[in-house]
C-alpha cells in the first residue's frame, strides 16, 4: 500500500478534481482510498463514488490522503498525483 498527501491550493472546487480522481480508478487495478477528516471512501468508477466525494465537502486549503493497494499501486498512485497537480492540488 502506498499513501500521498494532497492539498486543494485552487479556489475552483472540487467537483472536477473528484470526477478525475473516480475516472482514475478504471485505468488500474489497485484499490483506490480516499481519506478526508477521518472519513475513508473506495473509490470505484461510478456516480456513487462521485456523490460520495461531493458529500465530504472538501474545500480550498484542506488536506486529504489518497492511498493504493494492489498489483500497480504505485503506478495509479502517480498517475493521480500527476492529474491532480494539473488541476491545481498541491502534492505534500
Amino acid at each position: 500500500m502506498v499513501e500521498k498527501l494532497f492539498k486543494v491550493v485552487a479556489y475552483t472546487g472540487f467537483a472536477i478534481p473528484a470526477t478525475v480522481l473516480v475516472t482514475n480508478t478504471s485505468l488500474f487495478k489497485s484499490k483506490v482510498i480516499l481519506e478526508y477528516k477521518g472519513e475513508t471512501i473506495e473509490l470505484e468508477n461510478s456516480p456513487k463514488s462521485l456523490m460520495d466525494i461531493m458529500l465530504l465537502n472538501i474545500r480550498p486549503e484542506d488536506h486529504f490522503t489518497i492511498r493504493t493497494d494492489g498489483i500497480d499501486a504505485n503506478d495509479s498512485l502517480k498517475s493521480i498525483e500527476i492529474s491532480l497537480s494539473n488541476l491545481g492540488l498541491e502534492c505534500l
